[in-house]
């Protein structure tokens, strides 16, 4: 629409101008020719920028998928693996549960404890860090890592600033886990996250075949048409005719539509049950 009145503007401005025709319609051509072809340009960077990031974040989705699956001991090794990628080293199980582990580890020539926290829907409270300030008093370490699957409180937040001057504690949220793995060659390869990209088609086309195959269903045949009839008989005792008719004449083309699609699946089957047969009769 837009080029139509572009070159419509340009070719009735142009024309004013020079009074010729043929003048007129080249340079109008050359002048939407120009747009369309910048406007494309523009188009596709947009597009392959925003694939980019809809990208990383359809892998970033998985990983939280995947780390939300994890149990505890296929946590500790992967945050093993992810620790070494970024420069820890004798990283080691001090304690673990069904829902935390602590790890002791060397970074910088200096002991740094390891905590990761499994939290479900909720924030790590107040209440769980002074709990892991008991283990770094325990272990005489002064420098630690909190990581959490989900998030911390702004309680939580504002104590670690708090005793800033005796202790350093980074807390690891969901988004700072996820940008780390992102940047420590742990992230998703392009072909992993296209693998993904075409299950969600796959899935998404599953549901449009299921919401085809319950519009389309034999079963509603035989209503569509009663339906189609009824309303059809219903325009000549009724206001509002037109609205009928057309509702009638929808209602009509489901029946026939519905009609072709299931004929089509029966014969689908007899040629099926056909080609078993004979395929049964080889064995």
């Amino acid at each position: 629409f837009l080029q139509v009145f572009f070159f419509f503007l340009a070719f009735i401005i142009i024309y004013m101008k020079s009074k010729k025709l043929w003048i007129s319609t080249i340079l109008s051509s050359i002048i939407i020719y120009l747009y369309y072809y910048s406007y494309v340009y523009i188009h596709n960077k947009k597009l392959k920028k925003f694939q980019k990031v809809k990208k990383k974040e359809i892998a970033k989705q998985r990983i939280y998928k995947e780390i939300l699956n994890r149990a505890i001991d296929e946590m500790e090794e992967y945050l093993i693996n992810l620790f070494k990628q970024i420069g820890f080293s004798c990283i080691n199980q001090i304690y673990s549960n069904n829902n935390s582990v602590l790890l002791k580890s060397i970074y910088n020539n200096k002991e740094i404890l390891i905590y990761y926290k499994y939290c479900k829907n909720t924030n790590v409270e107040l209440k769980d860090l002074k709990e892991f300030l008991l283990y770094m008093n325990n272990y005489k370490i002064k420098r630690a890592i909190f990581i959490t699957n989900y998030s911390f409180t702004s309680e939580s937040n504002d104590f670690v600033k708090d005793i800033n001057n005796k202790y350093k504690v980074l807390l690891i949220n969901k988004d700072i886990l996820l940008d780390m793995i992102e940047h420590n060659n742990m992230f998703l390869t392009n072909e992993e996250i296209n693998s993904i990209i075409k299950e969600k088609v796959i899935e998404k086309n599953k549901s449009i075949k299921k919401y085809k195959s319950t519009i389309f269903s034999n079963e509603k045949k035989k209503g569509y048409l009663l339906s189609s009839i009824y309303l059809a008989i219903s325009v000549f005792y009724m206001t509002y005719t037109a609205y009928y008719i057309i509702v009638a004449y929808i209602l009509l083309f489901l029946f026939i539509v519905t009609f072709i699609i299931n004929f089509k699946k029966e014969n689908d089957g007899v040629n099926l049950w056909s080609k078993t047969k004979e395929l049964l009769d080889e064995m």
